[in-house]
């Protein structure tokens, strides 16, 4: 290809197409976002952008005006995180701060570097009026049939909620907090996340376990898709026990972590990927969660019942999408106030018993040990028979016990008169056994 037309080609896409290293970008001027594409992918691309000039390139020119621009610094214009304050929406882009909708063509492209298009547009003189099936869900859901539609829209669980899904959508990133809808089967969780995919894009999500965040089986290579996603969101919570809460907790707090993908060197990176599961109970733990560091990242909102199910809508789902502008529009204006309470969720107790009770559950343990009334400090007791009064002792408080004997062995290290594990013979005991050390029952309260 001659060298001034391949020139003068690129002196035309230049303000159209980017590349952080890794990737191209095209602009889309329809709904003002960055493209990412393949280098196959690429070839179509630049024929489409270059259509407009008349200009038809071969599939072989075209491969080598990508492979040119591959090489050349002038395209390395990486995209920067998009700004927090403001939402890409179909009618426009809306300045959180200020409350104005703004055309595209008033904003420099260059400037915003969106990859989303949210689905909605937004309506500032939206309200209940504008989503019955919503109001009429919300109302069941959280078993508050009496409540007016108004008066709805200021209870706490669903001004919780509807920040939840204003901030899914936003490009906020740093509330630190892994969300999380509980509910009985049936009660409109999994409606909720996939209106949120709709509106955000299934391009733009990824499904990710837990326990693959966590790093657990091939997990470890699938979360580098978090580099590339907006949110995560899944419809399942796991309910064997949950791993490496220290990796976990890392990723939900947007703290450096490192990645790996297969054939590639490991990178590390700042996870921006906002959170959201759906599930009937929070998750149980295999480990000690220390200082209730796992538990207090958790956002809940909690569904109380289901429909009757002659009263099921079995076009919900696509009912509320119908709704989306409305619904998004309020969500928009309940993170707006959220944005101001330094990214803060509105408090509610209902949820926040929830969480606590959680956290005591997944203290069970330690707080078994440290009653004295129960544990004492001395030369040793069986393991096996220290367990066993554990689950007694969960029964007689009502505490959730630990599921296994490896797991309650697991947790017991973190006490602070444990002086270790040995297998020795005990008391009358002929034949040796795992002991914990530094620890006696009080057996008058056996």
């Amino acid at each position: 290809m001659d060298k001034t037309y391949l020139n003068e080609i690129k002196t035309y896409a230049k303000p159209f197409i980017r590349n952080d290293g890794e990737q191209l970008f095209f602009y889309n001027p329809k709904d003002n976002i960055w493209i990412p594409n393949t280098r196959d992918g690429a070839t179509r691309s630049l024929n489409k952008l270059l259509a407009s000039t008349n200009t038809q390139l071969a599939a072989s020119e075209a491969k080598a005006v990508i492979s040119d621009i591959l090489c050349d610094p002038e395209f390395e214009r990486p995209l920067p995180t998009p700004p927090c304050g403001m939402l890409n929406c179909k009618n426009g882009i809306l300045d959180l701060d200020r409350l104005e909708l703004n055309e595209y063509s008033k904003i420099s492209h260059e400037k915003n570097c969106f990859r989303i298009c949210l689905d909605i547009k937004y309506n500032p003189k939206a309200d209940e009026r504008n989503c019955k099936t919503f109001i009429n869900f919300l109302q069941n859901a959280f078993d508050l049939q009496d409540t007016t539609a108004k008066d709805l829209l200021k209870k706490s669980s669903v001004v919780r909620l509807l920040e939840m899904m204003g901030y899914m959508i936003s490009n906020e990133y740093r509330a630190k907090k892994l969300l999380i809808i509980l509910g009985p089967a049936n009660s409109g969780k999994s409606q909720i996340l996939e209106l949120i995919r709709r509106v955000i894009g299934y391009e733009h999500t990824v499904a990710l376990t837990l326990d693959e965040l966590s790093g657990q089986g091939c997990g470890r290579f699938r979360t580098e898709l978090l580099t590339k996603a907006h949110a995560l969101i899944n419809d399942e919570l796991p309910t064997k026990g949950l791993k490496n809460l220290a990796e976990l907790k890392k990723i939900i707090a947007g703290e450096a972590i490192t990645i790996e993908a297969k054939g590639a060197t490991p990178k590390t990176v700042k996870v921006k990927t906002k959170m959201l599961f759906a599930g009937n109970q929070l998750p149980d733990l295999a480990e000690a969660d220390c200082g209730n560091a796992f538990a207090s990242r958790l956002c809940v909102v909690a569904f109380k019942k289901a429909p009757k199910e002659s009263f099921r809508n079995v076009n919900l789902i696509d009912d509320l999408y119908k709704e989306r502008d409305a619904i998004f529009s309020l969500a928009i204006k309940a993170f707006i106030e959220l944005r101001k309470n330094s990214l803060v969720f509105r408090s509610d107790s209902a949820a926040e018993s929830i969480v606590q009770a959680y956290k005591d559950d997944n203290a069970s343990v330690i707080t078994f040990i440290n009653d004295e009334d129960v544990v004492t400090t001395g030369d040793g007791v069986s393991l096996t028979d220290l367990f066993r009064h554990y689950k007694d002792y969960c029964l007689k408080e009502s505490l959730t016990p630990v599921k296994g004997i490896k797991t309650f062995r697991q947790q017991i290290v973190s006490w602070p008169h444990f002086s270790g594990f040995n297998k020795r013979r005990l008391g009358k005991n002929t034949n040796p056994c795992s002991v914990v050390e530094g620890i006696e029952l009080v057996r008058r309260n056996l």
